[in-house]
């Protein structure tokens, strides 16, 4: 088992550990509120993350015509490069949601 790979494991463990224990921390205040958490959280990401998407693809699709004069098949270029922007959205998301749960905080009225 090399360094890199135990790095990484560690990472996940600590993660998981984190999550878990905020999970904990919602779910004794109210049960379903991690759930209710991530659904907003995931909804309002996926509507920003969509919008930023469509707002780089129609940049993207003004500028691929160019391509063509650098001998390469605007088409497949598009393709491939939608394809990309996509997974990065994705992770983007991911990413984003993961984040916010993490640092929420719920204020309770005393």
């Amino acid at each position: 088992m090399n360094e890199d790979t135990f790095d990484v494991d560690f990472l996940k463990l600590q993660f998981q550990i984190s999550y878990d224990l905020k999970e904990l921390q919602l779910e004794t205040i109210e049960e379903g509120l991690m759930r209710e958490l991530e659904k907003s959280f995931l909804l309002q990401q996926i509507d920003n993350a969509w919008k930023e998407n469509l707002r780089r693809m129609s940049f993207f699709r003004d500028s691929i015509r160019w391509r063509a004069y650098g001998q390469k098949n605007p088409l497949t270029d598009y393709k491939q490069e939608s394809y990309n922007f996509f997974i990065t959205m994705l992770t983007r998301i991911r990413h984003r949601v993961i984040y916010f749960i993490l640092r929420s905080k719920i204020l309770l009225d005393v």
